[in-house]
C-alpha cells in the first residue's frame, strides 16, 4: 500500500505485519542442585537433570527452537571426584508450554576415594592389626599405638562425612 499526501512531497510505503516474523535469541545461565544415588560409592556414575518450562507465554508464542537450542557444560570435565560427560537437551512442545529436559552424566573418578578413604583406613587397620602382636610387657605402647589409630581414624570418617562439598 502506498500513501501519498501530495505526489511533489513524499511517498510513504507500509508493511503488514502477517508476513514478517519476529525471532528472538535468548542465552541462560543455570544453576542447579543435584541428588545423587550413592548405593554404589565409589563405583557408580550419576545424572543430573534440569527441567527447564517457558511459563511466560504458551507455546503458540514461545518456543524452544529444536535445532537452534543447545545445553553445555562451559567448566572444566575433570572435577575434583567426577567427570563430566556429553550434555544432552531434549525438547517437548507437547503441553501449553515448551519445555527442555537436560541432562548431565557424571562418572566418578573412583581413584580419590581409593586414595582419601579406603587406601588410609586399609593401612590403619593393618597398624591395628600389628599392634596385637606386641608383647605384654609393653602394654602402655601397644595402648597408645591403638589410641591413636582409633583418632586418626575418627578424623578421617570425620572429615570423609563432612556436608562441605568438594569444588576445585
Amino acid at each position: 500500500m502506498i500513501l501519498s499526501a501530495s505526489p511533489a512531497y513524499f511517498s510513504v510505503e507500509v508493511y503488514g505485519g502477517d508476513c514478517n516474523t519476529l525471532n528472538i535469541k535468548r542465552r541462560y545461565n543455570l544453576n542447579f542442585m543435584c541428588n545423587f544415588d550413592l548405593l554404589l560409592y565409589p563405583f557408580d556414575g550419576q545424572f543430573c537433570n534440569s527441567h527447564v518450562r517457558i511459563i511466560s507465554a504458551s507455546k503458540t508464542y514461545l518456543k524452544f527452537h529444536p535445532k537452534l537450542s543447545t545445553a553445555e557444560y562451559t567448566g572444566n570435565p575433570s572435577l575434583l571426584e567426577y567427570e563430566v560427560g556429553r550434555v544432552s537437551l531434549r525438547h517437548d512442545n507437547s503441553g501449553p508450554f515448551s519445555e527442555a529436559f537436560v541432562k548431565v552424566p557424571l562418572t566418578r573418578l573412583f581413584g580419590y576415594a581409593m586414595l582419601n578413604i579406603f587406601l588410609p583406613s586399609i593401612l590403619l587397620l593393618v597398624i591395628s592389626y600389628v599392634t596385637l602382636f606386641f608383647s605384654e610387657e609393653v602394654f602402655e605402647t601397644r595402648m597408645m599405638a591403638s589410641l591413636t589409630n582409633l583418632l586418626v581414624m575418627a578424623t578421617l570418617f570425620t572429615q570423609v562425612l563432612s556436608p562441605v562439598t568438594h569444588q576445585d
